[in-house]
């Protein structure tokens, strides 16, 4: 785990909004947006962004006084104690405190194999003159299908 200074981290909280907000301007200036490793950067630099900004649920400290040693001398430490409210945890100098974060800001994304756009299947089931003259239910039938694409991938699909 890096470990950076309030300084450092606030640089970089800053450095990351600004970077994204330039990165937003630029993509709707370009006609079919940013190229694979571009989007790439985009999405490290949001998932960095969540990190850093990231506030922990809870803290779990420990008495560990400096002074204190066992008697082979290493460190003495106290059981952990862990509270849901960061500010109860003991502030003293002699307690080692570690903040407790709900999960990875950045879950892993399932791939989703998106089918044809249908419009084949519709030119084989009604005729290539229906179907041209039918787009909206060529269009409604290639919506279902990526529909379906995206539910057999365990994605939530809301809408029709």
């Amino acid at each position: 785990m890096m470990q950076l200074t309030e300084e450092q981290r606030k640089a970089l909280i800053e450095h990351a909004k600004a970077w994204i907000a330039d990165a937003d301007a630029a993509r709707d200036e370009i006609p079919f947006g940013f190229d694979e490793d571009t989007e790439k950067e985009f999405s490290l630099i949001k998932i960095a962004l969540a990190s850093l900004t990231a506030e922990p649920v809870a803290v779990r400290y420990r008495w560990s006084p400096p002074h204190m040693k066992m008697p082979d001398g290493s460190q003495f430490y106290g059981d952990w104690k862990l509270v849901h409210d960061p500010a109860i945890a003991n502030p003293s100098a002699d307690y080692e405190r570690v903040n407790l974060y709900t999960a990875t800001p950045a879950p892993a994304i399932k791939p989703v194999k998106l089918p044809d756009d249908g419009l084949d299947d519709c030119i084989r089931d009604w005729g290539p003159e229906q179907a041209r003259n039918n787009f909206d239910t060529g269009y409604n039938y290639a919506s279902w299908r990526y529909q379906q694409e995206l539910e057999k991938a365990g994605y939530q699909v809301e809408g029709e």
